[in-house]
């Protein structure tokens, strides 16, 4: 497969760049990893998969950060998937707020048929999703708890970019938005000290929203994750094995960036506890109270998706929303009904 050059925006991504003989080689495959800067997922992530990937004997030999703007020759890269949702608003709906039972629930949705149509809405932009990983759950912290839907009126939060599924959730809560376009963590931290941020625990550790703020709802109402993606037309292009050692590899990877994620956030709780941080549960009646507050899930989707796209999304993503909604998963079409995750993305 030949290489080709992918514009990379600042703060985008990580990728995962081969030479030209990378796949018709069948063991020693030069791979280079480009991977963000700061976060501990990333790197995580990227370390997991030079250890899988030279177990399948595939030689990973570099890990590099990206540099701003320019080219970066890649065949597979590692992203959020916010930044892919900007070209496949489809995506949006694994971000919807207080849906999810909790990030079990997201993972039984992709675990079914939401996966393979979020790869068939990728494919059709010219993406291949490979895999689905896990940033983790969003939480709210500030002077106040947020643990029940009535506190939040007139609460300011803070925002460090453009992001409608947030400003539609704190606009439903009677809560007051604030843009920021922070240097660094640091001056996230400063400016929630008389201000509020709801985020993911990895992110609150690393903006040390700890220090400043006496208040941790565990609302874990909306799912951030990153995704491994490759051109569709050069991961068509591949034969079965090998696209078969990759799968595998991938799939190796989300089994064990799951657990891992779960266990780096047990850790951040245990310190934020520690730092004398009062954390607040959310229970049943308050998350189903967040619900009734909010627009229906079809409509906090874009709008340029049309009402039949919205629909589907939402009834395949339903099984991971039923302990939530109270009701129980619509039955899946015979054309929804799931297959494994690498048949799906083969």
């Amino acid at each position: 497969m030949a290489r080709s050059s992918w514009r990379i925006a600042p703060l985008l991504l990580a990728a995962v760049a081969y030479t030209t003989a990378a796949f018709s080689s069948e063991n020693n495959v030069r791979v280079d990893v480009v991977v963000p800067d700061d976060t501990h997922h990333a790197w995580a992530i990227a370390e997991k998969l030079r250890e899988l990937a030279t177990t399948a004997d595939i030689n990973i030999t570099a890990m590099i950060a990206p540099r701003e703007g320019g080219d970066v020759a890649a065949d597979f890269m590692l992203l959020p998937l916010r930044s892919l949702a900007t070209q496949v608003p489809e995506l949006h709906i694994l971000e919807l707020p207080f849906f999810y039972a909790d990030i079990d629930g997201v993972h039984r949705a992709l675990d079914g048929p939401l996966a393979g149509s979020l790869q068939q809405a990728a494919r059709s932009r010219d993406w291949e999703i490979v895999a689905f990983l896990d940033e983790g759950m969003h939480v709210m912290s500030g002077p106040r708890r947020y643990d029940r839907a009535g506190n939040f009126l007139g609460m300011e939060f803070i925002l460090t970019r453009p992001d409608p599924m947030a400003e539609k959730l704190l606009a439903s809560l009677y809560a007051n938005r604030r843009h920021i376009a922070p240097q660094d963590s640091e001056e996230v931290m400063r400016e929630c000290a008389i201000s509020s941020r709801a985020t993911t625990l990895s992110r609150m550790q690393r903006e040390k929203l700890y220090l400043v703020h006496q208040n941790l709802a565990l609302t874990y109402h909306r799912y951030e994750g990153w995704l491994i993606v490759a051109p569709a037309t050069r991961w068509g292009a591949l034969d079965a094995q090998t696209r078969t050692k990759w799968l595998h590899v991938f799939d190796e990877l989300v089994r064990w960036q799951r657990k891992n994620n779960v266990q780096h956030e047990a850790v951040i709780l245990a310190r934020f506890r520690k730092d004398g941080l009062l954390l607040h549960e959310v229970n049943s009646e308050e998350r189903a109270a967040f619900r009734r507050i909010l627009p229906a899930p079809d409509e906090l989707l874009p709008a340029e998706l049309d009402d039949i796209t919205r629909s589907r999304l939402v009834r395949q993503a339903s099984t991971g929303a039923a302990a939530v909604t109270g009701t129980a998963a619509a039955p899946a079409n015979i054309s929804d009904s799931a297959a494994p995750a690498a048949q799906q993305r083969q």
